[in-house]
């Protein structure tokens, strides 16, 4: 068949370099139009950036959400503030009993400061430009704008590993309204922070089969059979575009080898060899020469791709598991040669191991000489087995029964099993008249869901499990359901109007359930989501707030847990504290010595100036009226003892904002007896 050559538009380009392809068995790639994966990121951002500019935020999930990424950014640009172990350096000159157990544990350079960096550029900005807003609410809005970007990433995975827009369109969706995956985008996680560009760099890692499988069928001449019935004209000329400069190199390859007169009877020979597809030996031979001339691009997107992995992995050392797993289950699926398959792994390795290098210099200007950020986390973490004993851990099935909490929940995961087990019986009996790229997309459907269960069962074998670590479970289990919506809308592709109707109804009714089932401050069962309790996480952000907003600021006491509070960066005053950690109250000031070589206006939270019980009130109230320098209390009520000495300003929630109403010290009467 003679095919019409044509100029591309810019439009078709673009697609074609994302992927895009009109050969899926769905038929409703013509009918996606290019901007909605734009408008699900559109919806994604103004959602999430009204959610967090607002007051209902001001409440912590997490406490590393505050003190391993906005506090450590906010020390870096402002030079004071609240600075946990993982972003210590090796302490030097060891005197005191606490700086010899950090010595000897290894509780210093966990953690790379890449991603604090990035908040500290972005807070650098605000401070230049002198905007005078909340350090916190910079680094929530900065946050959001980037984990709603997540479904993009998923789009462009989806779209370039089984190359059909529908089913990419569905994913990003999914992934949009996700509950988990809205509750941890909306606060600064490293896990929701990095995800985006994870699944972005693992679009250009795993191979794209089925694209290989509809150039192979195309280099044949051969139509997919059961795909859409697009044959019509329309069909020709997008083929035709699609593959022309494929056809144009095979034939002009052709072109050139028959006029070499020594190898016509090769030729001869080879026109006559039967092709077959359905072998890894045989696509070596075949329609896999049509990408040799398409090796130095894929080459450098390898690279550039293992490049931005290395990082990621660097960061997360947890996010290597999961793509390694992910990255190998793929490769069994696949149908390329092994050499080209043993290129791309040593293209992406090479990337790699360069970004890795790159990270480790970061860390040597950083942290010093000896100090490999995730060489110290593996060995705290997991060779010494102290995360166990330090932190809290759920249950080994905590993982596995999150996904079917509620009543839609155990719809879907029954939908999606039901669908693996039929995928893999349609997949095991092998059908002639079916084309091979169905075969490929198959395989690859069903390795992704493999992929999602077996990173699940290894995830929860591990000793220290939270949800938050499991955030890129949730983007594959989004995958899944979009196989599941997608094969659906497949056996009813004559009916393409009922068919959207429905995914959209089907949309709505996931975007509700996740409205209502959102943590929000007043949710009372808060265990699923927080160690703390909202409502107060909420109230005390804002008695600090409010403080923030005061001139004469020269000591706060907070009656509050420090892992409810934005510390610092919501305080935004270079002062003395006295705030509670669980049923102690710490005391922090400026350090005397500086043994870790940092500021000494940086606070470090597991050293101190002094700590006393909760029940040792006479304690407290001496050290507040003695030291006349703590002038703002945060409390819910205050002792008769320190009434005459503090007046109340605001109230919010449950608690109070109080003032010191004199101005020269004076002891009440009586006296004071430390317990």
């Amino acid at each position: 068949m003679k095919y019409r050559q044509r100029k591309p538009k810019q439009r078709e380009l673009h697609d074609a370099s994302r992927g895009a392809s009109d050969n899926c068995s769905c038929g409703f790639d013509n009918h996606v139009a290019w901007w909605w994966p734009y408008c699900i990121v559109a919806f994604a951002i103004m959602s999430r950036f009204w959610y967090v500019t607002s007051m209902e935020s001001w409440w912590i999930l997490h406490p590393d959400e505050i003190y391993q990424i906005t506090e450590v950014a906010f020390s870096e640009v402002y030079g004071y503030g609240f600075r946990p172990y993982e972003y210590l350096p090796k302490p030097t000159h060891v005197v005191t009993s606490a700086e010899n157990h950090t010595f000897r544990t290894g509780m210093f350079g966990l953690r790379s400061f890449l991603i604090p960096d990035m908040f500290a550029g972005v807070l650098l900005l605000e401070s230049l430009v002198g905007g005078g807003s909340s350090p916190l609410v910079i680094c929530k809005i900065f946050n959001v704008m980037v984990t709603s970007t997540l479904p993009m990433s998923v789009f462009t995975f989806v779209n370039r590993i089984f190359s059909c827009r529908l089913l990419a369109v569905i994913a990003s969706a999914l992934s949009a309204v996700e509950l988990h995956l809205v509750v941890f985008g909306t606060h600064s996680l490293v896990n929701s922070f990095t995800s985006t560009f994870v699944f972005f760099s693992l679009a250009y890692l795993v191979h794209n089969d089925v694209k290989t499988e509809l150039l192979s069928e195309s280099w044949k001449g051969n139509v997919p059979k059961g795909h859409s019935q697009i044959e019509t004209s329309q069909e020709s000329e997008t083929s035709a575009h699609a593959f022309s400069q494929v056809r144009e190199y095979v034939f002009g390859t052709v072109r050139r080898l028959s006029k070499d007169k020594n190898n016509n009877s090769d030729l001869k020979k080879k026109a006559s060899i039967p092709v077959s597809f359905n072998s890894r030996s045989a696509k070596s031979e075949t329609p896999s020469s049509v990408y040799d001339h398409k090796r130095s691009p894929e080459m450098l997107e390898k690279v550039l791709a293992g490049f931005v992995m290395g990082a990621l992995c660097y960061v997360r050392a947890d996010t290597l598991l999961f793509s390694s797993v992910l990255l190998f289950v793929t490769s069994l699926a696949t149908t390329i040669s092994l050499k080209r398959l043993a290129f791309n792994a040593m293209y992406s390795c090479f990337g790699f191991l360069c970004s890795c290098a790159l990270c480790a210099m970061y860390d040597y200007l950083r942290y010093g000489a000896y100090v490999i950020s995730p060489l110290q986390w593996l060995h705290f973490n997991v060779l010494s087995g102290k995360a166990i004993t330090l932190f809290d851990s759920q249950l080994n099935t905590s993982y596995i029964t999150e996904f079917y909490r509620d009543p839609l929940g155990v719809i879907l995961c029954a939908l999606c099993v039901l669908y693996v087990v039929t995928a893999s019986l349609k997949l095991r009996i092998q059908q002639p008249d079916v084309s091979t790229c169905i075969n490929a997309r198959l395989r690859q459907e069903l390795a992704v869901s493999a992929s999602f269960l077996l990173i699940l069962l290894v995830f929860s074998v591990i000793g220290h499990r939270e949800m938050r670590f499991i955030h890129n479970c949730f983007v594959l289990y989004s995958i899944v359901i979009a196989f599941v919506i997608h094969r659906v809308a497949a056996e009813y592709r004559t009916h393409p109007k009922a068919v959207q109707a429905t995914i959209l109804f089907l949309y709505v009714i996931l975007s509700v359930n996740t409205f209502v089932n959102f943590p929000w401050m007043q949710t009372e069962e808060h265990q699923r989501w927080t160690y703390g309790i909202p409502r107060e996480s909420f109230d005390l952000n804002q008695c600090i707030d409010s403080i923030r907003r005061q001139g004469d600021v020269t000591g706060v006491v907070i009656d509050g847990d420090i892992y409810d509070i934005g510390g610092f960066s919501v305080l935004k005053h270079d002062v003395p504290l006295i705030v509670k950690t669980y049923h102690e109250y710490f005391v922090y000031n400026k350090r005397k010595t500086n043994v870790f070589e940092i500021s000494s206006s940086v606070r470090i939270l597991n050293f101190f100036d002094d700590i006393f019980h909760e029940s040792n009130t006479q304690y407290l109230v001496e050290s507040v009226v003695s030291n006349t320098h703590f002038n703002y209390i945060i409390s819910k009520h205050i002792t008769t003892t320190l009434s005459p000495f503090f007046k109340q300003i605001s109230q919010y929630g449950q608690f109070g904002v109080y003032k010191r109403t004199y101005n020269k010290a004076q002891l009440p009467t009586g006296s004071f007896k430390t317990r």
